[in-house]
């Protein structure tokens, strides 16, 4: 057995252990969306509730970039396109540093760490915006692929006729957004 699949068989086991916070932090979301919709924005106890709880689901994310970090080093399924296989690793890399970054970030806000708090929070914030751009070009590229199966199985059918003018309709719209 290699070091590669002794190191993905522990991070299985690392990740089936951590999902299960998933549900306690579902928990504390809800006490923490609820106190905000009671307090809204004046202070008192709701909101003491509130900012407690955000701090409290932070603790529930500790070492949950393990998850990515694992699917980033997991082989993919065969026949996996390429570009999707390039932006899934992608987005796992990039979700993987944002949690890892973010927990940082929340030790500088309980004070346990001080240096460079703002530049390790834009830094994240970056990240977690170009992990959904990742994740959009995915969509958008399964859908590009969903179009063209949809086609071929109209034409197949013999149902390319009635949606020719729908279909046409629409190419032409791409058409005019590529000007």
């Amino acid at each position: 057995m290699s070091t590669l699949d002794v190191t993905r068989a522990e991070l299985a086991l690392l990740v089936l252990y951590l999902n299960k916070a998933e549900a306690r932090d579902k928990l504390c979301r809800a006490i923490q969306y609820g106190s905000k919709f009671i307090h809204n924005g004046e202070a008192g106890t709701a909101q003491n509730v509130d900012k407690s709880t955000s701090l409290a689901r932070k603790v529930f994310r500790l070492f949950k970039f393990v998850n990515d970090l694992h699917a980033l080093i997991s082989p993919t399924p065969q026949g996996t396109p390429l570009p999707i296989v390039l932006l899934g690793k992608s987005k796992n890399a990039l979700l993987s540093t944002f949690l890892f970054l973010d927990q940082i970030v929340w030790l500088g806000r309980t004070g346990i760490y001080k240096v460079l708090i703002l530049l390790i929070e834009f830094v994240a914030s970056c990240l977690w915006f170009s992990e959904n751009i990742a994740i959009y070009l995915i969509c958008l590229y399964r859908t590009k692929n969903v179009q063209n199966y949809l086609a071929g199985f109209l034409f197949s059918v013999g149902w390319a006729p009635l949606f020719a003018p729908l279909w046409l309709s629409l190419r032409n719209l791409e058409g005019c957004q590529n000007q």
